[in-house]
């Protein structure tokens, strides 16, 4: 990299890097590294890594955006912290707008300039209290503010799969994104961490925005005592943040801003057109900005159907279905066989899913599941979240549990499941044997996945281990032990070697207690992509259950 930069010395990187962390807000007394601790970076064969420097010398020599990310996302792994998908992850940049948007313009007024208050958006589901608070954050930073960094943490307070973020994982996020050395950073407790974070608050113009906060136990330490820049929270509960926080509470939009909204989409000729029909619509949609989003997108898709037309589709909606009203509309649309998948994909244990897991689950070559995910993802029923993963939205994952409870039998997501259990056992056997070498690989039988060579399984084994862990817990809760065992066996040892032991200690678990195989109806809780942690909403939980309870 030092080369494709033009090899700047060693000197010329210690005084880039300063300038790196000046624009960050770092102390004088912090800004410039020593010369020979540049230059170790460089050497092969280095043992500790200080992981804020190595990012300070990529962003000297150029690397941004994307890239940087990558580079972030390769010292954590080798440093053994690879990003969690059970939140905490700080990003330091603010997410880009989603359109449409329509209204808010009296809320966004009232977000200007910096307070040391924070900033609590609460609303029902759907309401669009993260794209506000986005669009809100950006006008703040267009106005000067966050000049020493702008971060954005999605804390999972209400995610259907994921536990809500750990305060102290956030923390340390944060502290290592304002540019205080990670290594420090994690042998500080949590409480040092939040003194910290709050000292450097009142010091710098820092932006924050927290997004989906659960309760005021995750926030107590994430919130600033005084500060320079602003802090702005989004949560459902209308009581988080204490007596100290501005609150707005985001209200369904009004017909003007419906009709505007479905304008930007549709076309304001059309909506002048049918005021009426653009009216029933809202209605049927809540007037919540994210069913009319996804209402809108499918009107554009079929220009022929008026729009009474389609209020009077959405008016037949299936009654019963946890879930926004235009799904039901979308998943008609499918395919039968992309109306399978989409059903059996809810049975994943895990929040997120490739094209692997999906043909495992419908019995289908993972090639044509691609495919079939490409087409879910258009209609909006499933979200990419990277190179070939898909996730659910919280209400959509509730249609489709409800569609697998009504229109597939026991028998059929008992195989489905029966064919991710072998999916995982047998891939995560063929990556473990990848990083044994060519003796232990050949060994491997040839019924699973091949990874040419150990790069290709770590990146699988640290993508879906948690994953891994929580089809084990699937595996035990249905009586199929010999997968929960043949990933104990295969992920145990991997686990431990990267300082995992309490999860390898877990998976022990799920392989050694007997299940009595009635159904996982009858079993615990379902667990998220972190064992140890209950699904948060017993509601999900019940209903993840009945989705594999006999009929």
């Amino acid at each position: 990299m030092r080369g494709w930069a033009g090899n700047p010395s060693y000197a010329e990187l210690v005084r880039r890097i300063g300038a790196v962390r000046a624009a960050r807000g770092v102390p004088a007394s912090e800004r410039m590294p020593g010369r020979v601790t540049v230059y170790d970076c460089f050497r092969t064969g280095r043992r500790r890594i200080d992981m804020n420097l190595a990012l300070d010398i990529v962003t000297a020599l150029g690397v941004e955006g994307p890239a940087r990310e990558q580079w972030r996302r390769a010292v954590r792994a080798m440093l053994g912290r690879p990003d969690s998908d059970g939140g905490g992850r700080v990003s330091t940049e603010l997410p880009v707008p989603v359109e449409p948007f329509a209204g808010r313009s009296a809320e966004l007024r009232a977000v200007a300039g910096p307070d040391p208050r924070p900033l609590v958006i609460t609303g029902m589901p759907g309401v669009g209290k993260t794209q506000f608070a986005v669009r809100a954050a950006r006008s703040l930073a267009a106005a000067g503010l966050g000049a020493h960094g702008r971060l954005f943490v999605d804390l999972h307070g209400y995610h259907p799969c994921l536990p809500p973020a750990e305060p102290a994982a956030v923390l340390a996020g944060l502290l290592v994104a304002l540019g205080q050395p990670a290594e420090r950073v994690h042998r500080m407790s949590a409480r040092a961490r939040a003194a910290r974070y709050r000292e450097l608050l009142a010091e710098r113009d820092v932006l924050v925005v927290l997004d989906d906060a659960a309760d005021d136990d995750q926030l107590r330490h994430l919130l600033p005592g005084t500060s320079r820049g602003a802090t702005l929270v989004t949560a459902r509960n209308a009581l988080v943040g204490g007596a100290g926080a501005r609150r707005i509470e985001l209200q369904p939009l009004s017909c003007a801003e419906v009709a505007e909204l479905f304008g930007q989409v549709v076309g304001a000729d059309r909506v002048r057109a049918e005021p009426e029909a653009v009216a029933e619509l809202g209605r049927l949609c809540g007037n919540l900005p994210l069913d009319l989003a996804v209402s809108a997108a499918r009107i554009a898709a079929t220009p022929a159907w008026s729009l009474a037309d389609q209020a009077r589709r959405l008016a037949a909606r299936p009654r019963g279905a946890a879930a926004g009203p235009a799904l039901a509309a979308s998943y008609r649309r499918l395919t039968p066989a992309d109306r399978r998948l989409f059903r059996l994909l809810a049975l994943h244990p895990g929040s997120r899913a490739d094209a692997a897991c999906a043909g495992a689950l419908a019995g289908r070559p993972a090639a044509q599941a691609a495919e079939s995910l490409v087409r879910l993802s258009h209609e909006h029923l499933i979200r990419p979240v990277g190179d070939d993963m898909y996730e659910f939205p919280c209400s959509n994952r509730e249609f489709a549990l409800h569609l697998t409870v009504e229109e597939d039998p026991y028998s059929v997501q008992l195989i489905a499941l029966e064919g991710l259990l072998e999916h995982y056992s047998t891939t995560a056997a063929a990556a473990v044997a990848a990083l044994s070498g060519p003796a232990r690989a050949g060994r491997h039988p040839a019924v699973g996945p091949r990874f040419p060579d150990a790069d290709s399984a770590i990146g699988w084994l640290e993508r879906e281990w948690a994953s891994a862990v929580a089809v084990a817990a699937r595996a035990a809760e249905i009586g199929r032990t010999e997968h929960a065992c043949a990933l104990s066996r295969s992920l145990g040892r991997y686990l431990r070697d990267t300082d995992r032991g309490d999860v390898a200690e877990t998976l022990q678990c799920h392989a050694r207690t007997p299940r009595t195989p009635t159904g996982p109806a009858e079993g615990p809780s379902r667990r998220a992509l972190v064992p140890e942690r209950p699904v948060r909403d017993a509601e999900p939980a019940r209903r993840h259950g009945a989705a594999l309870e006999p009929t």
